[in-house]
């Protein structure tokens, strides 16, 4: 039996960076576990719901930006696929980037 053809059109890098979730005037901290240039996998210990566009600040990795040092960025994105992991009381979301603007180092 032959594997089924990758469907993703971006290179995903297993690299646990920080984020951040913006709700309303308040953050929840969370860390990526894989990020490719369309796209994320977070893990944090809030529920959301698929479907929700979310606001994240997250450090990008050279590997996706290019460059010599990763750089911080404002995107929303689209919830895809959520997991709950009840041992760890974490949450683990896949979502896909519709928006993306690099931060001025003075707003982090």
């Amino acid at each position: 039996m032959q594997a089924a053809p990758e469907k993703r059109s971006h290179t995903r890098h297993a690299r646990r960076l920080p984020a951040k979730i913006l709700v309303g005037a308040s953050e929840i901290p969370a860390y990526t576990k894989n990020i490719s240039q369309g796209g994320f996998f977070l893990e944090f210990h809030e529920e959301i719901d698929c479907g929700v566009v979310m606001d994240v600040v997250l450090l990008m990795p050279t590997e996706i930006i290019g460059g010599l040092q990763e750089k911080w960025f404002h995107c929303q994105a689209l919830v895809k696929r959520v997991e709950a992991d009840p041992e760890k009381h974490t949450f683990g979301v896949a979502a896909q980037i519709t928006s993306l603007q690099l931060l001025a180092e003075t707003t982090i």
